[in-house]
């Protein structure tokens, strides 16, 4: 199964832990900081990956303090 996590650059130390202890491959694309504070361009941000051989999207995003995760089919 092929994965593809897209995260916030913040994240990045919990990223690369998640994708160290997994057993599976992991394509990691990482976004710019504070891009969350403009919903247009993380939209856009988000649509221009390539996403045709993941099975499983996986986005990690953090705002205010909360942690978001998204899963995608």
């Amino acid at each position: 199964m092929y994965y593809k996590l897209i995260g916030c650059k913040v994240l990045e130390r919990e990223i690369s832990s998640v994708v160290y202890n997994c057993r599976n491959v992991i394509d990691v694309t990482l976004l710019r900081q504070k891009l969350h504070n403009t919903p247009s361009k993380l939209k856009e941000a988000l649509q221009e990956r390539k996403l045709h051989n993941s099975h499983i999207v996986i986005v990690m995003l953090q705002s205010q303090g909360r942690l978001y995760l998204g899963f995608f089919y």
